[in-house]
């Protein structure tokens, strides 16, 4: 049987917990049960279980409390189905090259179905990645958000979706997608979707923006003022020192005249 969440009930009773993505965990698990020799027959094997078209939904067949799939969904969105392939938790050896028949092609089929859905890449009219970034349908399920680079992954079961991309300063924008059948020799070709920058974003940036070029016209007014400072002081200093080498240089003169004048006077006594 091939089991899809949730494993575990509200109340930890044997019914049906279907999760926001149910259609498309029925598509998958009947997907690789219709692969399987068997087990789309849904016969018993064991005990009085008997499970339609070789499904079942992991909460109406047992609850299960801290299951694997539904974590997986739930913290990392992962779709994950469970596969079981008989009674006996540890078949014997002879077993094990005929379950690899059995399970050989489904498992093809499952793989298949990792291009079942759509893909893409979202970024700003720049062409910079948004983040935090939230892929949402409501046909779909539970919201999805795209990697660090952009780039985005939805499994869908076919079917047409309206399909809403949004980040917070960003205008949400809404994209029709039809999702066929998965085919092996193409990949779907991706839905790339620009999101442009809100009012209030536009706003922001301008007021930036302009408190950005005020800064840069201040900064640039603070430079000359000081380059003006430093020019004065430059003057004032060379002034200086011109004033102190011409003094020096008047005053050796002056002693220069004197001196001849002493020497002038003792000729003319002599």
């Amino acid at each position: 049987v091939a089991c899809y969440p949730y494993d575990n009930s509200d109340t930890g009773a044997r019914v049906y917990a279907g999760s926001p993505d149910d259609n498309t965990f029925v598509y998958m698990a009947s997907t690789y049960a219709k692969a399987h020799p068997t087990m789309y027959k849904g016969e018993r094997i064991c005990d009085d279980d008997r499970f339609v078209g070789g499904i079942s939904n992991g909460a109406h067949w047992y609850s299960l409390n801290g299951g694997m799939q539904d974590w997986n969904y739930l913290q990392c969105e992962t779709m994950e189905i469970t596969i079981e392939m008989g009674c006996n938790k540890y078949p014997m050896e002879g077993e094990l090259l005929q379950k690899y028949y059995d399970h050989y092609i489904p498992l093809i089929a499952h793989i298949k179905n990792s291009r079942q859905g759509f893909w893409g890449n979202v970024t700003d009219s720049a062409g910079s990645v948004i983040e935090n970034l939230v892929i949402s349908a409501p046909d779909i399920g539970m919201n999805i958000t795209a990697r660090q680079d952009g780039q985005y992954w939805r499994i869908a079961a076919p079917g047409s979706y309206e399909v809403t991309f949004s980040s917070d300063g960003y205008k949400s924008h809404v994209h029709h997608v039809n999702v066929g059948p998965v085919n092996w020799a193409t990949i779907p070709e991706p839905v790339n979707v620009v999101l442009l920058m809100s009012s209030e974003e536009i706003q922001n940036h301008v007021d930036s923006v302009g408190r950005e070029t005020r800064m840069e016209m201040l900064t640039r007014r603070y430079i000359v003022v000081c380059v003006i400072i430093v020019l004065v002081l430059a003057g004032c200093v060379l002034v200086g020192l011109w004033r102190r080498k011409k003094r020096r240089d008047d005053l050796r003169r002056q002693k220069d005249i004197e001196y001849r004048g002493l020497i002038d006077g003792g000729s003319d006594s002599e």
